[in-house]
């Protein structure tokens, strides 16, 4: 792995705009997973899995506030 800057280590994204994340492999056949929250993301409406040589990219179309709430059972 090689350090990211800083600067790249945070992404502020406005609701309705697209994330765009990358990350370069040594090897050029190497396979990459993406993961949210633990769970690994699969090949679905608005989300894309590009591979370009080394560099490879997760495109997600629309980017949607995240709401929590504390429920209590």
């Amino acid at each position: 792995f090689s350090a990211v800057p800083e600067g790249k280590r945070r992404k502020c994204i406005e609701a309705g705009c697209p994330i765009v994340l990358q990350c370069e492999v040594s090897d050029s056949t190497a396979q990459v997973q993406w993961f949210k929250d633990g769970d690994q993301l699969l090949v679905e409406s608005g989300v894309d899995f590009n591979s370009d040589d080394c560099m490879r990219t997760l495109s997600i179309q629309s980017a949607h506030p995240c709401t929590t709430k504390d429920d209590v059972i």
